[in-house]
């Protein structure tokens, strides 16, 4: 694959009509600058009746099969999955992966396609030394894409090329980046959030040159952020604890937000309250946001309470994994039928980084579970107050394997179509410790 090939789409400065900035329809101008940005688009026009929800077409664009990717025993294929995965929003065919191996130890392999996979994947080397796992990516205004890896972030320029940045000097492990509406750059992990101006992205060498976020406490793990249109900035995250078992984990931050672009964050009001479990307040991993036919919606994944990474997870009703927010009111519960969410996805939900999408051309909110299936409901349903009917839009996998379901990101291309990209990783249900690496697969939403 040639630098051409992989420069990616160069930087562009479209006018943007009032009716752009009134409606930001789906596949407008507009939507993908704020995507780009990482700023949630947060309105659509209510279009055509979309067909009813059925399995979706998945195909398979790679990478293919790290080189790496070899046994971790004689008996086992062990493969940590997918963990940061980009698409930009205006040009599905631009696609980047890292994914997490295991060779006696974890690894990193950062991939590129420029051409959805068609010709192959490039490697790419954000870093000049290991950095951990890549965990997030973020498109920025002028073309460019971040990275962000556990000891560092990264930029990859329109053209190609890195250059490497420090983290905040208060973040110990990085998860997660955003942008707020005046521009900064907001970074966030173990410790809080990190922010400074995008315009002095070069001063980022020096982690003095970072400021820290006011209130976040210290002790969490900050795992998802968005940013609204009117600036507010959500964010949630884990609690103490790193054990892989979800009942013994400890009370999470729950749900804040900021009004002063990241200086400062406070607990998010009565949602806050609200979004709770048996715990107290939630270890969440996925906040999405959308705006349909003038209702403010939320949606909140969070870790879920099963039994551990390995073995099947039971549904909980005392550790509950999904939220659903109308104009800033918590929805029924029993409405919401996490249960039956659940049932849709194949086991407990626990929503990866990403995990939630929102498609204004089908008119429905997406659902993945880590390692499992996606499942999907009409954003009618949730105007109508009524229980909501989750489909699963995933098949399962090859010898009693399950889809292999992970983080999420949407596309549109210019005919108007989405594109929806997953990556994550197989569960093999009567071998669990056998963790097959699966590609990134992707499906039109029409």
């Amino acid at each position: 694959m040639t630098e051409q090939q992989t420069g990616g789409p160069q930087s562009f400065k479209p006018e943007i009509s009032r009716r752009d900035v009134l409606h930001g329809g789906a596949g407008s101008v507009l939507t993908g600058v704020l995507a780009k940005a990482g700023i949630s688009p947060r309105s659509a026009e209510a279009g055509p009746e979309p067909e009813k929800s059925a399995v979706l077409d998945w195909k398979e664009i790679g990478p293919p099969t790290p080189e790496k990717y070899n046994p971790h025993n004689e008996k086992y294929n062990v493969s940590g999955g997918i963990r940061a995965l980009y698409a930009d929003p205006e040009h599905p065919d631009f696609t980047m992966a890292a994914s997490q191996n295991w060779t006696g130890g974890p690894t990193a392999e950062f991939k590129i396609t420029a051409d959805g996979g068609r010709t192959g994947w490039a490697d790419e080397k954000p870093f000049k030394n290991e950095r951990g796992v890549g965990r997030d990516y973020l498109g920025l205004p002028d073309g460019s894409v971040l990275l962000v890896a556990d000891y560092a972030v990264a930029r990859r320029g329109p053209s190609g090329g890195w250059d490497e940045y420090s983290l905040p000097k208060g973040i110990s492990v990085a998860q997660t980046a955003r942008l707020s509406k005046d521009g900064r750059l907001l970074v966030a992990g173990k410790g809080g959030i990190g922010w400074a101006s995008l315009e002095k992205l070069n001063e980022l060498k020096d982690p003095n040159n970072w400021k820290m976020s006011q209130n976040i406490p210290q002790w969490s793990m900050i795992r998802t952020m968005v940013t609204d249109k009117d600036g507010t900035i959500y964010t949630s995250g884990w609690g103490g604890s790193t054990s892989p078992y979800y009942k013994q984990m400890e009370e999470g931050p729950g749900i804040w937000w900021s009004k002063d672009n990241g200086e400062s964050f406070q607990p998010a009001g009565e949602i806050a309250e609200a979004v709770r479990d048996s715990r107290g307040r939630v270890n969440g991993n996925t906040i999405e946001l959308g705006d349909y036919r003038g209702s403010k919606l939320m949606f909140i994944g969070c870790e879920g309470g099963g039994s551990g990474r390995d073995g099947d997870r039971p549904y909980d009703p005392n550790f509950r994994s999904f939220f659903i927010c109308v104009d800033g009111k918590v929805y029924d519960s029993e409405k919401t039928d996490v249960k039956g969410l659940c049932s849709a996805l194949g086991q407990d939900l626990i929503t990866p980084q990403r995990g939630i999408v929102v498609s204004y051309i089908t008119r429905k909110v997406y659902v993945s579970s880590w390692s499992q299936h996606i499942a999907a409901c009409d954003l009618d349903a949730i105007l109508s107050g009524e229980k909501l009917n989750w489909q699963r839009v995933t098949k399962p996998g090859p010898q009693d394997a399950t889809f292999g379901a992970g983080l999420m990101v949407l596309s549109t291309d210019k005919s108007g179509i989405d594109k929806l990209f997953t990556g994550g990783e197989r569960y093999v249900h009567k071998d669990p410790a056998n963790k097959p690496y699966v590609p990134v697969r992707a499906a039109e939403l029409k």
